[in-house]
């Protein structure tokens, strides 16, 4: 009687377990953790850059004194952490254009986070932008001469 339980029971146990696999299997979705980079954590960085940095050259501006050569320490952090979470817009583009030829990437997923991080940056720029481009026009602007000779 034992040894007809042992084996009842053990293939009891085994469907058991077999059912249970083919149910995760079936219910497990795809992560877009798992191909190889952190695309959420980066988009999400370069929008915290982007604010951060905004937010800084506003407090830069304001404590700061209004000649072009001293700048402060929060003018220069900010302006560039947010030039460089600018400058980060062409690679988020690059990186969702390479998951289109991808079929396990989750290119949906990409192209939000891509758009809200250049939606972010935009909107930083319209509340900022007086105090990121303060000194560009310092020293005379940038160095081109508009005339209407060719000389």
């Amino acid at each position: 009687m034992k040894r007809w339980y042992d084996e009842f029971h053990n293939q009891i146990v085994k469907e058991d377990s077999l059912e249970a696999n083919e149910e995760t299997v079936k219910d497990s979705k795809p992560d877009s953790s798992d191909n190889g980079f952190q695309h959420k954590g980066f988009c999400k960085i370069l929008i915290c850059m982007s604010i951060i940095g905004g937010i800084f050259s506003l407090i830069g501006y304001a404590v700061g004194p209004d000649t072009c050569d001293n700048d402060s320490i929060f003018e220069t952090l900010g302006t560039l952490l947010f030039w460089i979470s600018m400058l980060s817009i062409p690679i988020n583009m690059l990186i969702w254009l390479v998951t289109l030829f991808d079929a396990k990437a989750p290119s949906v997923e990409i192209f939000g986070w891509s758009t809200l991080h250049i939606l972010v940056v935009f909107i930083c720029m319209l509340i900022f932008g007086e105090f990121l481009l303060q000194d560009m026009f310092c020293n005379g602007g940038p160095g081109f001469y508009v005339t209407a000779s060719p000389i």
